[in-house]
């Protein structure tokens, strides 16, 4: 193996010796030389399965430790040469945002890193500080890409638009409910 001394073995390694050698320890030798009963070769059939439960939990705890230690938040893109409503982006990525996340640290610098694209990833390079709390990130996000409009405006803005593209009706309806609920929400 490599990185290791010979003769060195990985915790793993380790773990699944145990558990060989417990089914050779807790496996009841027969009394006699000849036929095992049937009582003894259940009794090694039991030793054995329950070995093999230990193993399949063994190897079941290091995966969900494994799966769990990977997780990340991935919030949506928000480009402002695309013309993405800010207030809009804001309300999902802070339902996207888990609340541990929203204390601040690196899953959360890093998460918005990602979702920050075109000269929004440059403005939020220069503003991130170590202590920064998502709602430290949520004023300086909206002062820098919310447009201060009226509700009477941003209702005009949305009524005076129409679906572009091959894009459905639904989808439309979707992206203005959006829209107008991050906009109308502090009323």
């Amino acid at each position: 193996m490599e990185g290791r001394e010979e003769g060195e073995v990985s915790g793993d390694e380790y773990e699944g010796a145990e558990i060989r050698s417990g089914i050779y320890q807790n496996c009841p030798q027969p009394e006699s030389h000849g036929t095992p009963s049937t009582s003894e070769v259940l009794k090694v059939m039991e030793s054995i399965m329950t070995a093999q439960n230990q193993s399949f939990q063994l190897i079941l705890n290091q995966f969900t430790k494994r799966t769990s230690e990977q997780k990340s938040t991935f919030l949506p893109e928000f480009n402002p040469d695309q013309r993405v409503d800010a207030r809009a982006w804001l309300s999902t990525a802070d339902v996207c945002l888990q609340d541990g996340a929203k204390e601040g640290g690196a899953e959360m610098i890093l998460a918005i890193s990602r979702a920050m694209k075109g000269r929004s990833a440059q403005w939020f390079a220069q503003s991130t500080y170590p202590s920064m709390t998502w709602e430290d990130f949520k004023a300086m996000f909206l002062s820098e890409y919310d447009l201060l409009d009226t509700p009477a405006s941003a209702v005009a803005n949305l009524f005076g638009s129409s679906p572009q593209g091959p894009s459905n009706y639904v989808a439309y309806a979707s992206r203005m409910f959006t829209a107008l609920s991050a906009r109308l929400n502090k009323m």
